[in-house]
This record gives C-alpha cells, structure tokens and sequence, in this order.
C-alpha cells in the first residue's frame, strides 16, 4: 500500500510538471505608431481593439511615438496636443515611445501632456536631469497576466546628436547613440519574461539594432512611416511597424511556455475602409473638430497639387513674398502632406501642410553659398531634399553621390543675392554661410496664409 501510494503521488508530481511545461501563454500587443494627432480613425479602431480584448484578456495597446504634429484640431487646441492624450486615455493605452515630434510644442507643454498621460512614456537615449522635463523613464516593466513584459525605448538623432525638430526646443537635454544605450539593458532578459524594443528609430536603424543585440524578442518601431505587412526577421528578432496616421492597428501575437518564446507573429488590420465606430469616441472627435477659426476659408487654390515638389512651390513663392527674398528653399520633411486639393483652402489646410510654423529667416548669400546649400541637402540624402524658386539641374557622380549644379540662369559670383529659409534649415543643416541667417519675426503659417489671401 505504502509503494502504491509513493508511486501514485509521484506520478501526481510528473503530471504537475508536464502540465506547467505545456502551459502556454498568449499574449496579444496591439500597437500604433506616428500617429501624428490623427485622431479621426480611433472611432473606427475602438471596436476592434474592444473586439480583440475580449476574446484574449492577456491584451495591452502601446505606441511607438509621434503622438503630436499633424492634425491642426490637435495641434492648434487650446491646450496644444490634449485632444490626443485624452483619446489615447480613454482606449487605454498602457505604454508609449518617445518620438522626436512630441519636442515640436516645447517641452514646457510636452512635460504637461505626459503628466495628463495615463501611460508612461518611456526613452533610455536622453538625459533629462538639466531640463524641466521629468517624466520620461528608459524602461518599463509591465505585468500582463502571469507575465512580465519589459519594454525599452530609444529616439532615433540626427548626425548632430539631437532628435529631429528645432534645436531650440532641446534645451539642457542631451541625447546619446541609440543602439549603444540599449545594449546597456541587457540585464532586463533577467527581470521579464518577454523583452519588447519599443522604439522610434526607424525601420533602417531597428534592423541595425537587432543585429547587434540578442536579448530582446521583437522590435515595435516608428519614425520611417513604414507598412510592415510582411514578416520582417533579423537575428532571430521580429521587427513590426504599423505605417503611420492610424490607418493601421499593428496585432503582436506572442506564445510562452515559462520564459521562452515559442511563436511571435505581427499581423496589420486596415482602419481606413472600417464602417463600425465607437459613438462615445466619435462624439469626442466631433467635439475637437468643432474649431471655427481652424475652419474658416483664406483663400483659393486653381489646381490640385499633388506632390511635395508641387507643394513646396507655394512655400517659396509665399516666402518670398513675404520677406521680400529672391531666393527660397523648402525642404520636403516639412511638408507634411502630399495633396492640397483644387478650391478653397482653409486655416485647417495651412496647419495641415506645415504643422512646424517655423519663423522665415533670410541671409545675403554669395552664388558658392547658395550652390552650398543645394550640395548639403543633396548629401544627406543622396538625392534632392529641398525645393527651390530657381530652377537648376544637379549633375552626379557615377556612384550617385553630388557632383555639380548647373542653374537654367546661372548666378552671378559678384552678387550678393537675399535668400530665405525657415529656422530649421538655418538651425539643423550645416553648411557655408548658415550662420549668416536672421530672424525675419514672420513666421510660416502667416506667410503662406497671406499668400493665399491674395489668390481669391
């Protein structure tokens, strides 16, 4: 009796044990990113992310970044970027990335958004400790059912060593090499079951990041605006992304049996085609949207323009009316909108196609200069990143890189000639004869505002 009793409660033993190894774990992690104040979609996506919440109670939603710049009822509210966060409380969001738009409206108010925030916003890269921003953390460990989830976050900088956006909103903060700094939390594979990259680096950098790191599980990233529809695996990291705008909701499915990952998998759902919404969500919307000075018509516009290179059109000729130049140029990265459609075109237009506001700098530049700055911004790129009112034509190297520009009525070398651009070029782009330029007091909005005025 005594053996059979032993034998029977061993067995009971190895039953446990066989059970708590065939214990699988879901774990579902929607995801958006570059969500750029488009709050209009959340009404459509609420009833999926309720959908998807009931069937697997193991469900978090997060974000990779770029809550801010984008949409004018958002960015031009009373309390600059509030309609977002508020949205954002109410479909629950349990984490976020810092991405470098959220720097755009100073961080006198990015600090109050965070503190409205009901999620923590998370970067490792950046020192806070001279600034007035504090509730910024590198990482966070969340428990989701009977696991712990760490997700670590880096912000993707320039070659300068900051965020993209005006210098001027970084004061006292400093930024250091993103994959470098995530190598450093490679301790938290020891604290979590699952570690997640939360991050805002780009498709390009987030490949290069998982090159070089083994303890992370999977990469949610943001910052390139890329459709991640297929499965993208480097170093046996999963890396999603979730386009940008909210026309996607990103699906993260992650299986566990104990700490080991056994199945990641990222699927995208569509939003734009959606029909079911939310009323509560999208009574929230109507409200925002109910701004009669955001609304109201300027002016007129006689053709759709339907690229930037069309678009920048209009920002150099309204800058150079405004400052009396003879020379603009506008880079592409601060048209934020492809099509500015034929007919009316409303203060909402305006915010939407350059959401920065920049103020409109000028410099007497010498023909070498002028050329400099076509060079420099060819370079960073290695193709065109700005537009101009001249007209010129830039030669190349075989290997694709800057050789010359030729202008269609080249420049004079003993002239002087005004040229404008706006306060980010003069401030972020480095190139002879950048120190040279001067606050005009007018800023971007107004000169493209009047501009259009004169078109009715």
């Amino acid at each position: 009796m005594k053996t059979y009793l032993l034998t029977l409660f061993g067995i009971l033993l190895l039953t446990i044990k066989l059970s708590a190894q065939n214990d699988t774990t879901t774990i579902i992690i929607m995801h958006t990113n570059d969500m750029h104040g488009y709050i209009d979609k959340y009404a459509k996506m609420k009833p999926i992310i309720d959908s998807i919440r009931e069937n697997n109670k193991n469900t978090i939603l997060v974000s990779a970044g770029d809550l801010f710049s984008g949409n004018p009822y958002v960015d031009k509210y009373i309390k600059p970027g509030y309609p977002m966060i508020d949205i954002m409380n109410s479909l629950e969001y349990k984490i976020s990335a810092l991405g470098n738009h959220e720097f755009d409206y100073g961080q006198e108010i990015m600090e109050k958004r965070f503190k409205q925030a009901k999620f923590p916003v998370i970067c490792a890269n950046i020192n806070t400790q001279k600034s007035i921003v504090k509730n910024i953390s590198p990482y966070k460990i969340l428990t989701i059912g009977n696991k712990k989830i760490a997700f670590i976050s880096a912000l993707k900088i320039t070659k300068k060593g900051y965020p993209q956006t005006l210098p001027s909103k970084l004061k006292n903060l400093k930024f250091y090499n993103p994959i470098k700094t995530i190598k450093k939390y490679k301790f938290l594979k020891d604290s979590a079951d699952i570690v997640i990259g939360l991050t805002h680096l780009g498709i390009k950098t987030d490949k290069q990041l998982a090159k070089s790191i083994n303890f992370i599980d999977v990469i949610i990233g943001g910052h390139s605006h890329t459709i991640i529809d297929t499965s993208v695996l480097v170093n046996n990291i999963l890396i999603c992304q979730a386009g940008s705008y909210n026309n996607y909701l990103g699906v993260l499915t992650i299986k566990t049996i104990n700490k080991k990952v056994i199945y990641k998998h990222d699927t995208l759902i569509s939003i734009i085609n959606k029909t079911k919404i939310d009323n509560k969500i999208a009574q929230k919307i109507k409200e925002y949207n109910n701004n009669k000075s955001v609304n109201k018509v300027i002016g007129y516009l006689s053709k759709t323009l339907v690229t930037p290179f069309e678009i920048a059109d209009v920002f150099n000729n309204a800058f150079v009316d405004a400052t009396h130049s003879d020379i603009a140029f506008m880079n592409f990265g601060g048209i934020r909108i492809d099509t500015l459609k034929k007919g009316n075109i409303r203060f909402f237009d305006i915010y939407s196609v350059d959401p920065f506001n920049n103020e409109l700098m000028t410099a007497e530049l010498t023909s070498n200069e002028i050329k400099g700055i076509i060079k420099y911004s060819y370079n960073m790129r290695n193709k065109p990143s700005i537009k101009s009112n001249l007209n010129y034509k830039i030669e190349k190297n075989k290997d694709g890189s800057f050789k010359s520009v030729k202008f269609s009525n080249p420049l004079k070398n003993n002239k002087l000639y005004k040229v404008v651009i706006n306060s980010y070029m003069a401030t972020a782009f480095k190139f002879k004869g950048s120190n040279k330029f001067k606050k005009t007091g007018v800023f971007s909005n107004n000169a493209l505002v009047n501009f259009f005025k004169k078109q009715r």
